[in-house]
């Protein structure tokens, strides 16, 4: 009756983080001067997987550096620019975004989790101060969660672990069962003038897959029409001079995404068809590979699917594999049916597995519809 099964996957939220006022040595973590490389931004090594785009079968991670965007008095930039990176074994790392100049703050960042991937070492979670190297960072403190530790805590009256360790005084998380998301299908149609869309409504979270797909014909150049080129740009190697910095080696004009926030997200060549393996939580965003937007003309649908998960591919974040756009035309309904039954399930073998009572059955088991 699946009583003795645990449930197959589970939500590792980060909530609050907080940190010492300074080092064991009395000073403090950050100058009162602006970071040499605020405002940069640049690619950086997934954990397990080469960097260069889709090409070769890992997105890229596009990290920017702490604090660029965000005005701050000498004393709030001697504050950490905290991030946290949660490590499955040696290469399987997802991350959260950047909160920067601070002592402690809230991240409400979820990490979707297969309960068969947790080592019998359990989680480790780091907590960071990302410096001048990008994607690396000072490390704070660290702890490990047992698998035991996450399973037990779906049950218990309240979801919260709590841990500290050297400079970090307080690392709150939150774990709950895995539910589906409220929208796992969105489609938008892209201007190609303008700059980066967001496709409405989808978020994903780190540690689960979409699939991407692009349709339509459009002009990138002064001189030609609306519709020189279709979504895989120009195949023949041609105007890569005009191309974006994330994606230097894409065809120009190629349709392309990023997935995450404004400081860490996954940079993707989407083409026809792109499934990914989401490195980091947060929106789709999504434009073309090309500087000078003036001269183009036409627009790009998009199609972003989010799918049900898979624990192999969970072991390499930022892993992208092939599809076909036929694959996903009708995937919404599928999806959605096959998610809340894997949400069910998961809910219904989680309260049962740890002898949750009835009401704790029902927290666990919220789903819509």
């Amino acid at each position: 009756d699946g009583g003795d099964k645990p449930p197959e996957w589970i939500i590792v939220q980060i909530d609050r983080v907080q940190v010492k006022t300074e080092r064991a040595s009395g000073s403090t973590w950050d100058g009162k001067e602006p970071e040499a490389t605020n405002s940069s931004c640049g690619l950086a090594r997934l954990a397990g997987a080469a960097v260069g785009g889709s090409v070769g079968g890992a997105a890229a991670a596009w990290l920017c550096s702490s604090a660029g965007n965000k005005a701050a008095t000498d004393t709030e930039r001697q504050a950490p620019d905290l991030f946290v990176e949660v490590r499955a074994g040696s290469d399987t790392v997802y991350r959260t975004h950047v909160i920067a100049n601070t002592y402690g703050d809230s991240f409400n960042y979820q990490v979707v989790v297969p309960v068969a991937g947790i080592p019998t070492t359990g989680l480790r979670l780091s907590v960071r101060d990302q410096d001048d190297e990008r994607g690396q960072g000072e490390l704070l403190g660290e702890v490990r969660i047992l698998k035991k530790e996450l399973l037990g805590a779906l049950s218990a009256d309240s979801p919260l672990l709590e841990r500290s360790d050297d400079a970090v005084t307080k690392l709150e998380l939150e774990v709950q069962p895995y539910l589906a998301p409220a929208t796992t299908k969105a489609t938008l149609t892209h201007d190609v003038s303008k700059a980066d869309d967001a496709v409405p409504k989808i978020v994903v979270r780190a540690g689960e897959a979409f699939v991407l797909t692009s349709t339509g014909s459009y002009g990138v150049s002064s001189s030609g029409s609306a519709s020189d080129i279709d979504v895989n740009g120009f195949v023949n190697g041609n105007k890569k001079g005009y191309n974006r910095k994330e994606f230097p080696d894409a065809a120009h004009g190629m349709t392309v995404a990023f997935v995450g926030t404004s400081d860490a997200s996954a940079a993707v060549a989407v083409g026809t068809c792109i499934g990914v393996q989401a490195p980091f939580g947060g929106g789709v965003r999504v434009g073309v590979n090309d500087t000078d937007l003036g001269n183009d003309k036409g627009t790009a649908t998009f199609t972003v699917t989010v799918v049900p998960l898979d624990a192999e591919r969970w072991k390499t974040p930022g892993q992208t594999f092939a599809c076909q756009p036929s694959d996903h035309a009708g995937a919404g309904a599928t999806c959605d049916s096959a998610f809340a039954n894997a949400a069910k399930v998961s809910a219904a073998s989680t309260a049962s597995w740890n002898g949750a009572t009835p009401e704790q059955a029902g927290r666990l088991a919220r789903i819509d519809g």
